[in-house]
């Protein structure tokens, strides 16, 4: 997400492509691996959150890279909005963990 964020800083809108395909094919692996293990009743909310940001920030980088492409910007932001959407599930995920094992 670095790497995308500073080729954007920087204009380089094939570096932005070329690290969104990177981040997507990555999280189809993370979403794949997620959904192979089942989880104990306390623990199925973080893993609901995980795997909806993975959903999340996969479809984001997927606008971006298509945004790049045909150089259309709403796109890319449809994109950065989505990626923003699946930080925050990346936090309740986080907050639900920490609150099942307390």
């Amino acid at each position: 997400m670095e790497l995308i964020s500073y080729t954007a800083t920087n204009m380089d809108m094939m570096g932005v492509k070329k690290y969104c395909d990177l981040t997507a094919s990555d999280m189809q692996d993370a979403i794949e691996n997620s959904q192979m293990y089942t989880v104990s009743r306390e623990l199925q909310e973080s893993k609901d959150y995980w795997e909806q940001a993975l959903v999340t920030i996969k479809s984001g980088v997927e606008k971006c890279s298509r945004g790049c492409t045909l150089g259309d910007v709403t796109l890319i932001t449809q994109g950065t909005n989505l990626i923003t959407t699946g930080n925050e599930y990346v936090m309740l995920a986080t907050r639900a963990l920490k609150i099942a094992l307390a």
